[in-house]
């Protein structure tokens, strides 16, 4: 979760409303980005399917915390580097995009997919 230039690091609600189950909210309430170690460039939100943590990485490009990001299931991995993107294991790894929408306008929106390894 801290590797990417900006961290997604926990949190359950935004603006007061619940966009995640609290318990993948790493105690904290609100969700939180913060400057990460810069490894990588895209946020990664971790345990999507498992914990509803995929809802949270929505929220968050809606709201405009995040231009986009991927979040990655359990039992999965993402492989970064020269090339294409590799996803190896059980789960899916999901990627969110703003559709470059005004989030305070009403007009924002999210496209989610996933990822094929």
């Amino acid at each position: 979760m801290i590797a990417p230039d900006q961290a997604l690091i926990g949190g359950w609600r935004i603006g007061g409303v619940e966009v995640s189950p609290e318990d993948g909210s790493e105690d904290l309430d609100d969700v939180t980005v913060v400057p990460g170690l810069g490894l990588v460039d895209v946020t990664v939100d971790v345990h999507a399917a498992q914990w509803g943590n995929l809802s949270r990485l929505v929220a968050a490009v809606e709201s405009g915390l995040l231009d986009g990001g991927v979040a990655v299931d359990e039992d999965t991995v993402l492989v970064v580097g020269q090339g294409g993107l590799v996803v190896g294991g059980r789960g899916n790894v999901w990627r969110a995009v703003g559709t470059g929408g005004d989030a305070e306008a009403g007009a924002a929106g999210v496209i989610v997919s996933t990822l094929v390894g």
